[in-house]
């Protein structure tokens, strides 16, 4: 994952972001924080692995996101089977 896809997915997942020394980076749901993602600002590629735990994804579910074929309705749905909704 690089940096224009880690901002792509952000994007699609309506997250509100803030830029510091890192890109920091949560979604709200219902005035409730419930997933809180970052990343450097640096030339480093933001490590897949880690943004794919804090967004409580498994690897197909995140290689979807990056390929625009997973939208902030599913992605919803995958946070609530998963208990964090």
């Amino acid at each position: 994952m690089n940096q224009r896809e880690f901002d792509r997915v952000m994007n699609k997942f309506g997250m509100q972001v803030k830029q510091t020394h890192h890109v920091l980076a949560w979604l709200v749901h219902d005035g409730k924080i419930v997933v809180r993602t970052r990343r450097s600002q640096g030339r480093k590629d933001p490590p897949a692995e880690l943004v794919r735990k804090q967004l409580h994804l498994d690897q197909r579910q995140l290689a979807d996101a990056v390929e625009c074929t997973l939208g902030l309705d599913a992605y919803l749905g995958i946070l609530r089977e998963k208990g964090i909704l």
